[in-house]
């Protein structure tokens, strides 16, 4: 387990908005994950649940990235704390949540638009999703949003181990080394050779043995053992 420390705009981590925190505060909490966000922060405590911390601006635009099951009016304008208690399975059946290993924050599909989406790994590598998904970016084969976690039904029964939540697509890395994409890609960002958005898991060909993912809003990084390749938006050189 880790300690857990934060700063910056209070309100993005539960905190009622006040003065932004310029250093590094111990909110006395053992976590094994966390992942920041626009407005919100994921995290899984000590006992495998997932809490999430943020600021909602307006409930009726809300799409679902806190994943916690909240219909709008579950939510309130401001600081919200919820913990996620249910997810929806793959029979399209809402269970207990499971205990958690990794969560993934996402960011604004554009600023100020307060729509974003979130994923969630639980400790058998099966993978949720929720929030906006306009460009099927939530891997669920459509473009409805979900306010709960929703699993995503990965080919040959692969496992999550990471993933990339962009502003409007979705990478995710399995246990396997392979890396499926979905969600806009009229940037390239997912890799698949072309330019068309999917709104289920398309594999990333002609890569082996990945190890890691990263990425931001349109684009991302991947490691390898025989190397760096990054795909998706290049304004500023940011894939130099």
């Amino acid at each position: 387990m880790r300690e857990f420390w934060v700063w910056g705009a209070p309100q993005s981590i539960g905190i009622e908005i006040g003065v932004d925190l310029l250093v590094p505060i111990d909110v006395d909490e053992l976590v094994k994950d966390v992942s920041a966000g626009t407005d919100y922060t994921l995290s899984i405590l000590e006992d495998g649940s997932a809490i999430v911390d943020g600021y909602i601006n307006d409930p009726e635009d809300y799409q679902g990235h806190f994943a916690c099951g909240c219909e709008s009016l579950g939510l309130e304008t401001g600081v919200n704390s919820k913990t996620i208690l249910s997810v929806v399975d793959l029979d399209d059946t809402v269970i207990d949540a499971p205990e958690w290993e990794k969560v993934f924050a996402g960011v604004e599909s554009s600023p100020g638009s307060g729509q974003m989406h979130s994923l969630l790994i639980d400790v058998d590598g099966n993978v949720y999703a929720s929030g906006n998904n306009n460009k099927g970016q939530l891997c669920l084969g459509d473009d409805k949003p979900r306010i709960f976690a929703t699993q995503i039904d990965l080919p040959d029964g692969e496992k999550a181990v990471s993933a990339v939540v962009g502003g409007e697509h979705t990478l995710i890395l399995t246990e396997s080394g392979k890396i499926y994409g979905c969600g806009s890609n009229q940037l390239g960002q997912l890799g698949l050779g072309d330019t068309l958005e999917t709104d289920r898991p398309e594999e990333v060909e002609g890569l082996s043995s990945v190890e890691s993912i990263s990425g931001g809003r349109d684009f991302a990084t991947i490691k390898t053992k025989e190397g760096i390749y990054v795909m998706g938006d290049n304004t500023f050189g940011k894939l130099t």
